[in-house]
């Protein structure tokens, strides 16, 4: 295992709830004694955890530095879903945020109007201090992982490889030429943005198509993004609008067609990359995201994983012993 993993022989990873919305990952534990084993809900386009209570009701002994602080418009937009360019003020500290072979000192929010865990991936969040390298997404088992990395078996043809972001939401560029399509038709005035750890889409309000894709979506509507290299990533259909955890399929909780200037640029839109079913190397040392195809050859890390992988071993061991290599599987009565 250790030359699978490296030399330490560990695995780092944080399984997604990625078929339905909102996305969400299981943390083993913020604070101490504190919160174990809650969903919460992931974004790129903050840097926070954010909680539902102050820690005191959240039993942690290691919150430290709580004050009230004022948070930026972008921030409060992604955060509260606020549609105006003001700063808000919450309840602000720091907190230990723990997972596998991980822990490391997060910046926590907290506001009364807010009811959700969540955590927040952008480009400045402390976690990639902890792993500077980055992570590999891979969609057909939900799993970000962070050791090792990049995590080849599930990444297959190359797609497009953008520049990201250094500071503040992590937002990826387009390469110039790119052209966003919806419906067929397309913009080439428009500018896209990937966002690789959201699922939603959001566009400014000068887009007035966006509306043909809000009444459109559960039949012929088709979302794309054509690269110069003739590489696509699209949404379209139902598959556009994730269910939520009780099965039904609102477009409110995806899709967002009136943002204002100061969050989605003039002209510009922004696509969630784990709404599709690609995957891909986030890279936060160079601010790159390299985007794949996805083979769908690799496991989970469950139970069901486990007791394969050992009958295999088993099995494997077994005809290592035969000297005459005659194993058989054979039934007896």
């Amino acid at each position: 295992m250790a030359c699978l993993y490296g030399i330490e022989g560990k695995v780092v990873l944080l399984d997604v709830k990625s078929g339905e919305t909102p996305l969400r990952v299981k943390i083993d534990l913020l604070g101490y004694h504190g919160v174990s084993d809650r969903m919460y809900e992931l974004t790129g386009q903050h840097k926070y955890v954010t909680v539902p209570a102050l820690p005191d009701s959240l039993n942690s002994e290691t919150a430290r530095d709580l004050k009230v602080e004022e948070i930026d418009p972008v921030t409060a937009t992604a955060w509260l879903k606020r549609r105006s360019n003001e700063s808000v003020q919450a309840y602000h500290y720091q907190d230990h945020v723990v997972f596998t072979h991980t822990s490391y000192l997060s910046e926590v929010l907290h506001h009364p109007s807010e009811e959700t865990f969540t955590i927040g991936l952008s480009s400045d969040s402390k976690i990639w201090n902890e792993y500077p390298k980055g992570t590999t997404y891979c969609s057909h088992t939900g799993s970000l992982h962070f050791v090792p990395f990049p995590v080849q078996s599930c990444l297959m043809d190359h797609v497009v490889t953008l520049d990201c972001t250094t500071s503040g939401p992590l937002r990826c560029h387009h390469p110039e030429g790119s052209t966003m399509g919806i419906n067929g038709l397309e913009l080439k005035a428009i500018h896209p943005f990937i966002t690789p750890f959201d699922y939603k889409i959001e566009m400014n309000s000068d887009i007035t198509l966006c509306k043909n894709l809000r009444n459109s979506y559960y039949d012929e509507s088709a979302l794309s993004v054509t690269f110069p290299n003739g590489k696509v990533i699209d949404r379209s259909g139902k598959g556009m609008v994730p269910p939520l955890g009780a099965g039904s399929q609102l477009i409110d909780e995806v899709l967002f067609c009136d943002q204002m200037d100061y969050y989605v640029p003039p002209r510009s839109a922004f696509v969630g990359l784990m709404g599709t079913d690609l995957s891909f190397n986030y890279r936060p040392d160079t601010a790159k995201l390299e985007i794949y195809t996805t083979r769908h050859n690799s496991m989970r890390n469950s139970w069901p994983d486990v007791i394969v992988i050992n009958i295999c071993l088993l099995t494997f061991i077994h005809w290592l012993s035969d000297r005459d290599k005659s194993v058989r599987l054979v039934h007896y009565i």
